[in-house]
Order: structure tokens, then sequence, then C-alpha cells
């Protein structure tokens, strides 16, 4: 019965699990920057075990049902689990973690080489889970930044930069393919468009903060610092955009879809934080530690709905039944 279980589990992940991880480490970032430890170790546990499960998953998928995974894993979906690992490793970085930092940016490395590699072309127009394009580089580039400060290890700020840059030369491309009438039908990842641009303002606002500890240079950390301020406005704008639009088209069902607005939910007060941080205005500090709260309420809902359609879902599987299938999922 529990390999039927597992076998069944292993079957219905998405490519699109990550997000659960994103959203739950992200919310934990934003946590530990307020001043909360104990809740945001308890949420960073929690975004780790659920990491270490679904790896094992994919691994079983992977081994019983190869077409399958490979199929999952050229959607730009299966970017989360690259976000998923340097979102850990902002987490590990936290709490000073060195040696954990750096196996989970290489872990963030190479999943992010592997998938890109057999990713399919995006031809037609797409909900929120296209902009993951962006996300991957820049979760990248912001672990790498957060990496050098760290270790002390100022050449890792290249890189940084180079992914950062990638992730911004990305986004214009990638918002030609999103579809305008996922911010009316979407189920959440429509969220991402506008959390794309934050955790973009992130990676440029970590790397001003590592050219000022440690390049010393100030003209590179002010350009560094204003192009922050302009990323970050601009998915403030979009943040605008995206509540608006769920006061005017509610979604009051749950749907697993939900984990990819918890990220952004967390991003945007993790980004503001930052920037704030980086020598931006202190209202940005201000809206983060009300903003947090709000992505907490978010997350804590999510979950709760995810829990019930894991338990209606197991009801299924041991009762023999083929209803109730499904894990979360960005997927428009």
């Amino acid at each position: 019965m529990v390999i039927s279980f597992l076998r069944a589990a292993a079957h219905d992940v998405p490519a699109s699990a990550g997000a659960v991880v994103m959203g739950t480490g992200i919310v934990s970032v934003g946590l530990r920057l307020d001043g909360h430890g104990t809740f945001a170790n308890v949420l960073l546990c929690v975004a780790a075990a659920t990491g270490g499960l679904l790896a094992l998953l994919a691994a079983w998928r992977a081994w019983s049902d190869r077409n399958g995974f490979l199929a999952g894993a050229r959607s730009p979906a299966a970017l989360t689990a690259v976000a998923a690992s340097a979102v850990l490793g902002s987490g590990a970085k936290q709490l000073g973690w060195t040696a954990v930092t750096a196996v989970l940016l290489v872990v963030a490395l190479a999943g992010w080489a592997g998938l890109t590699a057999v990713a399919k072309r995006v031809e037609q127009k797409s909900g929120g889970v296209v902009f993951m394009l962006v996300v991957a580089p820049q979760s990248i580039a912001t672990l790498t930044a957060e990496l050098a400060e760290l270790a002390r290890a100022r050449w890792l700020l290249v890189p940084a930069g180079a992914f950062a840059a990638l992730g911004l030369a990305l986004y214009p491309v990638v918002l030609r393919r999103f579809d305008i009438r996922a911010l009316r039908h979407g189920g959440g990842a429509h969220w991402v468009a506008g959390g794309s641009l934050a955790v973009s303002a992130l990676a440029v606002a970590r790397l001003a903060d590592g050219t000022q500890i440690l390049a010393h240079a100030a003209l590179l950390h002010d350009g560094l610092r204003i192009a922050a301020l302009v990323i970050w406005a601009l998915a403030l704008a979009w943040f605008v955009a995206l509540v608006a639009s769920e006061l005017r088209w509610p979604r009051q069902r749950y749907r697993g879809e939900r984990w990819s607005t918890v990220f952004p939910l967390g991003m945007y007060a993790v980004c503001s934080f930052a920037v704030s941080t980086a020598g931006g205005p202190h209202a940005g500090g201000d809206f983060a530690r009300v903003w947090i709260w709000l992505a907490v309420a978010g997350w804590g809902a999510t979950a709760l709905g995810t829990l019930d359609m894991i338990r209606r879902r197991i009801h299924f599987v041991l009762s023999g039944s083929s209803e109730g299938r499904g894990l979360p999922s960005t997927q428009d």
C-alpha cells in the first residue's frame, strides 16, 4: 500500500512543485529580515523537508517514468526547482552556513544548466509560469552575491552580475510571451510577472551591497543602487496591477497555482528590505515590515489548502479511486 501511494505521488508531482519550497523559503527569509528568527527557522525547516521529499519523488519519477519526467523538465515550470534551491541557500546564508550555501548554489547552477539544455522553446502566449525563465537566473545571481559576501569572495560578484544581467535581458523577451488575460483568468501564476522583477531588484541590491563591502567601488555601488531602485519601482507598478486584478476578479477557490502567488508575496517584502538597506527609501522598509505579514497570511491559507488536497488525495488512493488527482501546479 505504501509503495502504491509513493508511486502515485511521484506520478502526480508536477514540474512546478518547487514553487511550494520557493514560497515557504522566501517567507522564511523575509521573517528573519524582520527579526523573527524562531518563526523563520520553522518555515525554513518546512521548506527544506518539502524540498527533500520532492527531490526523492522526482528521482523516483525519473527512474520509473523517464519519458514523463523529461516531458515535465522541458517546461519553464521545472525551473522552480532551481529557484527553490537558491531560496534555501539564502536561508542557509542568513544562518551563516557557508558550506551549505555553496552546495545549494552548485545544485541550483547544475539544475539551471540541465533544465536549460532540455527546455523547449515557448512558441505561444503563456501564463505567468513563463517568467520562471527570469526568476531562475536572478535567484542564482542573488545567492551568488550573498555567498560572495558571506565567504568574502569578491570574484563571485562577477558571475553574480552576469546572471543578473541575463535575467534582466530575458525579461522583455519573456514579457512578449505573457498572456495579459492571465490577470483576469489566471489561477495564481500570473503573480510571477511582478515577482520576477522583484527578485531582479533583490539581485541587483545584493550586488550593490557586495560592491560596497568587498570591492569598495563607490561609483559602481551607486549605479547598482540606482538600478535596483528603478527595477523595484517597476516591480511595484506590477504589484498595483496584480492587487487590482485580485480585487476586480476574485479567485475564491483553492488552486495549487497559488504557491506561485506566495513566492512573489514574500519576494516583494524581501526585495523591499534589500533595496531599503542598499540606500533606497526608508518607506521600502516600512512597506516590507507590513507586507511580510500579509505574505505569511497568504502562505498559511495556501498551506491549509494544500494539506486538505493531500488529505483527500490520500483518501482516494487508499480507497482505490482515481479521482482527486493532482498536486500543486503553477501552470495556467
